[in-house]
């Protein structure tokens, strides 16, 4: 198994590096290969939501985004997601505001994503955005952080014809 750690900050040597260089490490010492992308350091283009990566498989702006989705491709979540997510034709999902909060060898890990979804419904596109929360309890064992619960709120869904 291969996992690959996307870093989107725009600070080279961060929080989130040293973040996710703790997360390699720890995956590394139980046998699993790890791989970094920046993102911060390649430019993006906006989405004019052309709808083209649906039929182009990539992005008509050749940037960064067609070069994670090559690598991206690589890996088996991307496999597993794909079959979940066949009826879709556009979507975006940005995630931020990550707070962890640490109680000794047990923390609280919340953060939030708006997830944009276009699929075809009854003949028309139906766009609908989730605004989710999520609530992860972590654990510290044998030197690791695990993840002992995790809860998601959908504190927002908005669902209407394009």
């Amino acid at each position: 198994m291969k996992v690959l750690l996307v870093n989107g900050s725009p600070n080279e040597n961060g929080c989130t590096q040293r973040a996710l260089q703790e997360i390699s490490a720890t995956l590394q010492s139980e046998g699993v290969d790890t791989e970094f992308f920046r993102i911060e350091s390649k430019p993006v283009g906006g989405c004019t939501s052309c709808q083209k990566c649906g039929t182009l498989k990539k992005c008509v702006f050749n940037d960064s985004v067609n070069e994670f989705r090559e690598k991206a491709y690589q890996y088996e979540l991307t496999r597993q997601f794909s079959a979940f997510t066949v009826g879709v034709k556009a979507s975006h999902h940005m995630n931020g505001q990550q707070v962890i909060t640490v109680y000794g060898d047990t923390a609280v890990d919340e953060h939030y994503c708006v997830a944009t979804l276009v699929s075809p419904e009854e003949g028309k596109d139906m766009i609908s955005i989730n605004y989710i929360r999520y609530r992860d309890t972590l654990v510290k064992q044998d030197g690791k952080w695990l993840i002992k619960e995790r809860d998601q709120y959908f504190l927002i869904t908005e669902k209407r014809a394009l």
